[in-house]
C-alpha cells in the first residue's frame, strides 16, 4: 500500500458506488464480510453450468475482488484499492480451474450490456480451452 501511496489516494477518494467493476474469474464469495456490501448479486452471472457466480471454491476471484474493492475501515482483513465500488462477479472458471473460451468471450460481451465500466481478468494460472 505504501509503494503506491494508497493512503494519500484515499484522502482524495475511496471510489464511488456508481462505478461497476466486473471480476471475470472463479466467482466471488458474496458472504465474505469485506465484500458483502459491495457485490451486486443481481448483475452477477455465471457462465459455468451448475455454478453460482456468488460462490468461489477456488478463492481466486474472491481474492481479486478484495484487492479491488474490500470494504475499508471495518477492522476486518484488508482494504481494497477502491472500497466504495460496485463489484460484479462474472464467473467463467469452474471448480477445477478450467475455462471455456466461449464463456470468456460471452462474459466480456455481456459486461458492456450490464453497464460495467471496468473489467478485471487475471486468468494466467487457469486452463483455457476452446471446447475441444
Amino acid at each position: 500500500m505504501d509503494k503506491i501511496s494508497l493512503e494519500d489516494a484515499w484522502n482524495l477518494s475511496t471510489g464511488s458506488n456508481t462505478i461497476r467493476v466486473g471480476v471475470i474469474d472463479s466467482g466471488i464469495d458474496v458472504y465474505h464480510p469485506d465484500l458483502v456490501n459491495n457485490v451486486n448479486s443481481d448483475l452477477s452471472e455465471s457462465y459455468v453450468e451448475g455454478c453460482s457466480p456468488l460462490e468461489d471454491s477456488i478463492g481466486h476471484g474472491t481474492h481479486v475482488a478484495g484487492i479491488i474493492g474490500a470494504q475499508g475501515n471495518n477492522l476486518i482483513g484488508t482494504t481494497g484499492v477502491c472500497w466504495d465500488v460496485e463489484l460484479i462477479s462474472l464467473r467463467v472458471v469452474d471448480d477445477n480451474g478450467n475455462i471455456h473460451e466461449d464463456d470468456l468471450v460471452q462474459a466480456i460481451e455481456d459486461a458492456n450490456d450490464k453497464g460495467i465500466h471496468i473489467l478485471n481478468i487475471s486468468l494466467t494460472a487457469m486452463h483455457i480451452s476452446n471446447g475441444d
